[in-house]
């Protein structure tokens, strides 16, 4: 009963809040809701004399902080809901482990990995220690921790994990919006490890979902466009990928706005694809907007923001404006190595793409040990036969070739030749240059049976164990 009056209070004080308007609170709609929580604040912090409630306020005003992207004032709320709950409750009890779970999530979005996985691995041990097993918290809890593990690229182990998770979200009812949350963040998983048709079914299951549960011009249907978008890119289907992304781009900047940090997520996705259809103005027009929300949203250390950097290199060397992509790709390596500590498949990515400046500027003496390098680092961090890897395999047996080393360069080429064959089409670019590659490789090796296969269409190529 008291959890009952908690509840409806609750309700009243947030129907009161946004009832009404207030012409005062600013000229758009994101600064009337922030106007609104600051003023939902004030008032809530007035409710000395029912602290339960007052700390259930705290936690909701917080969530809505953190989807606008307000993280310092979502940190407040959060962390005053957790206190006052232990204060008042004792530190192993449910909702004490809900709201670390809570605060753990938050140093995710603000890139804090060790303390996210940290907070919710307490939370989830909460949870577990005081709640049935079959209690919402638990699952919530258990696809914290999944979520985490993904953000911080420990892909083997979150997946077992998110498998729980979509168990327990699974037991509670097939058609939840908890089943959908499930999903995608296993896709994600699944999609880090290359395994691109299984994230597909999955993404695919989500989207069935959500469009059931929320409609079609919902936020988080975006989000699965976004996924299922970034699983035709790294198979090469650019054109696909754009137009899933142009989709999502729509309805993040109907239901976010245009300023807010998910829409320019979405621009950076959209702008990658442009990039690699050779669309570099338009590429550029999306990608600095992104960065500038993206810096001012999340500050200058963030994956986020690194992420349009590192598209933005991308266009620079295409440009071949080599100076301006080597100061790029130093500041994604630098983001990336102080979030991830050193041990992170995006600090491999950002080296190969470093290196990538040095083989393109004819430096390949400087390039070889960084492409090694990144492909140390996906070794520590992802499947041997992953995309990243076949195409970091394909650039250091170019730099080789470059050197005349020939016999290196024939291995190097031919290793990533067959793990990018499986994955994409024919047509991308990174085998239509390793096939010419090849040839010249083979023709210096003076074995002309070997070039002339690689001379052939690229789907006629008896590339795979030959």
């Amino acid at each position: 009963m008291a959890q009952a009056a908690r509840t409806e209070r609750i309700q009243k004080f947030m129907l009161n809040l946004f009832d009404g308007g207030d012409e005062e609170a600013g000229p758009s709609g994101e600064l009337k809701v922030v106007s609104l929580l600051d003023r939902g604040v004030q008032e809530a912090r007035a409710l000395d004399r029912e602290p339960l409630v007052q700390a259930e306020l705290y936690r909701t005003l917080g969530g809505i902080y953190q989807k606008l992207g307000k993280f310092d004032q979502a940190d407040a709320m959060l962390r005053s809901a957790l206190e006052q709950r232990r204060a008042m409750l004792g530190a192993d009890h449910g909702d004490v482990a809900r709201d670390t779970v809570d605060v753990g999530l938050l140093r995710m979005s603000q890139a804090k990995l060790e303390e996210a996985e940290a907070l919710v691995r307490e939370g989830l041990e909460k949870a577990k220690k005081s709640l049935p097993p079959g209690d919402p918290v638990v699952a919530e809890a258990t696809l914290a921790l999944g979520r985490v593990l993904d953000a911080r690229g420990e892909y083997e182990k979150a997946v077992p994990v998110l498998e729980a998770a979509v168990r327990l979200a699974e037991a509670r009812g097939a058609g939840t919006p908890e089943m959908a949350e499930s999903l995608v963040a296993l896709s994600s998983a699944h999609f880090y490890l290359g395994h691109h048709d299984l994230c597909d079914a999955l993404n695919r299951r989500a989207l069935d979902l959500h469009r059931r549960l929320n409609g079609e011009k919902h936020p988080l249907v975006a989000e699965d466009f976004i996924n299922l978008g970034a699983s035709q890119f790294e198979r090469g289907a650019y054109l696909e990928a754009e137009k899933l992304y142009r989709q999502a781009l729509e309805i993040n900047e109907a239901f976010h706005g245009v300023g807010h940090y998910e829409t320019a997520s979405t621009l950076t996705m959209l702008g990658r694809a442009l990039v690699f259809q050779k669309h570099y103005d338009q590429a550029v027009a999306a990608l600095e907007r992104a960065l500038e929300i993206q810096e001012r949203a999340n500050g200058p250390v963030h994956p986020r923001v690194a992420s349009a950097l590192n598209e933005l290199g991308n266009v620079a060397i295409a440009r071949q404006r080599f100076v301006e992509a080597e100061a790029r790709y130093l500041r994604v390596l630098d983001i990336y190595k102080k979030v991830y500590h050193g041990r992170h498949y995006l600090i491999g990515l950002a080296t190969a793409n470093l290196a990538s400046v040095y083989m393109n500027s004819k430096q390949f003496t400087r390039a070889e040990p960084l492409f090694r390098e990144a492909l140390q680092q996906y070794a520590a961090t992802l499947p041997a036969a992953h995309l990243n890897v076949g195409i970091a395999r394909l650039k250091l047996g170019r730099t080789l070739l470059r050197q005349r080393r020939y016999p290196e360069a024939e291995q190097q080429t031919r290793a990533g030749y067959e793990i990018v064959s499986k994955q994409s089409s024919p047509s991308v670019s990174w085998l239509k240059a390793a096939g010419k590659d090849l040839v010249e490789v083979y023709e210096a090796l003076h074995q002309p049976e070997k070039a002339q296969a690689f001379r052939a269409p690229p789907d006629a190529q008896p590339a795979r164990g030959q």
